[in-house]
């Protein structure tokens, strides 16, 4: 992975520890077709944070994540495309007109903003953008603790994160819904880069 992607995808995943945990726990990606947009870090302010879009096709099998530089921006400026049955990713650099595919481990989803290695506790309901969802308090030794609330059908609304890399993410829309194919294939104008083999 790229060390830049790498680097922004720490800010928004909360990556797997080393034990897993066999107890009651939220489900960690959703389980429907669903497209939800949040508003990363930042103090509340309409120019403060970033903006993420996560898009969801048939139970995680196809994800786009598009990263905006702030709330009100309406094209990204970096893409990644997720091919789960393809097992590889594209990354799209709008700024260097460049599509960069990387083989994805089974165990990568730039989607997956929760692991089922974490130690959950089920705490209270809330509700977020009239959605009901549950607030689980969760923690491992490497990336501290937080919590999430998470809907039954497995849409994390609302996630904070204390330790390690510290986020703050909630949910600004969600759109329930089959994305178009279109968006899953990468705009004309940018070039593909193949990757030089080590060595």
């Amino acid at each position: 992975m790229q060390p830049l992607i790498a680097i922004l995808l720490s800010a928004l995943l909360v990556l797997p520890g080393a034990v897993a945990w066999a107890q009651d726990a939220p489900p960690t990606l959703p389980t429907r077709d669903v497209v939800v947009t949040y508003r990363v870090g930042g103090d509340g302010q309409d120019t403060s944070g970033r903006k993420v879009r996560l898009t969801f096709i048939g139970e995680d099998a196809r994800v786009r994540l598009d990263m905006f530089a702030f709330p009100q921006a309406q094209s990204p400026y970096l893409t990644l495309l997720y091919d789960r049955p393809g097992g590889r990713f594209l990354t799209l650099g709008y700024a260097q007109r460049a599509i960069v595919p990387t083989e994805a481990g089974a165990s990568f989803n730039p989607g997956r903003l929760l692991s089922t290695e974490l130690r959950y506790t089920r705490q209270d309901a809330a509700t977020v953008l009239d959605l009901a969802c549950t607030n689980w308090a969760f923690s491992d030794a490497d990336n501290g603790e937080g919590t999430a609330c998470v809907t039954d059908d497995g849409v994390v609304l609302r996630l904070s994160r204390t330790g390690g890399q510290a986020t703050r993410m909630e949910a600004t829309s969600v759109e329930y819904g089959t994305a178009p194919d279109s968006l899953f294939v990468p705009p004309p104008d940018l070039q593909l880069m193949q990757r030089k083999p080590p060595g």
